[in-house]
């Protein structure tokens, strides 16, 4: 049994409704709602070339460290797949990469993202500290076979609505220890040799 950690994350973006256009690339992003009236999402990715291709995974986990919760409830952060291969300097709220619109302003286009949830966690949105979040080890699976395309995941809160949380990016580098993460637990995918008698 091995557990590979990938830390930091390759890339990651925050966007933001009340500045659609507006490409938010910086040490921290944000989950949630703030004010009730602004709405905050993030596209976030993992690099797994790290690891062999022939492996069997039985757990996969994200983990995002919350340096500044701004919230009063309890709410179910979701991790959803992407389909648009997104550009982390130039993805906003209304555009994947410079050019080229999502299907839906926020990434939320069928085209843009898949609406079943990949993994997802309930959230104390007071409390700092670390967000643990299951991810499908199916899902992870099959990226790392390459069967699947990794166009990283799309992170939003099940009510956006007066509650918001900041996570620190990968470009935290005060403490790079408290940047996104992916820890895959697994086993070697080769057969243990044949005996004959």
């Amino acid at each position: 049994m091995t557990i590979t950690i990938i830390q930091p994350s390759s890339s990651d973006f925050a966007m933001r409704l009340s500045q659609p256009d507006t490409n938010f690339n910086t040490a921290t992003f944000n989950i949630g709602n703030f004010g009730s009236t602004d709405t905050y999402r993030t596209g976030i990715n993992f690099n797994f070339s790290s690891l062999p291709s022939s492996i069997n995974i039985s757990n996969a986990t994200m983990s995002l460290y919350c340096g500044s919760p701004r919230g009063s409830n309890i709410r179910v952060l979701r991790v959803f797949e992407l389909k648009r291969t997104w550009v982390e300097n130039q993805a906003t709220w209304n555009i994947y990469s410079t050019g080229n619109s999502w299907q839906v302003a926020g990434a939320t286009g069928a085209n843009d993202y898949n609406s079943s949830d990949v993994g997802n966690v309930s959230v104390d949105t007071s409390a700092s500290g670390w967000v643990n979040i299951p991810l499908s080890v199916s899902t992870i699976q099959t990226i790392v076979n390459s069967s699947r395309t990794n166009y990283g995941w799309l992170l939003k809160f099940d009510t956006e609505s007066n509650d918001q949380m900041q996570f620190y990016s990968r470009g935290y580098t005060t403490n790079t220890t408290l940047c996104p993460k992916l820890s895959i637990t697994y086993t070697s995918g080769v057969l243990p040799p044949m005996w004959f008698y």
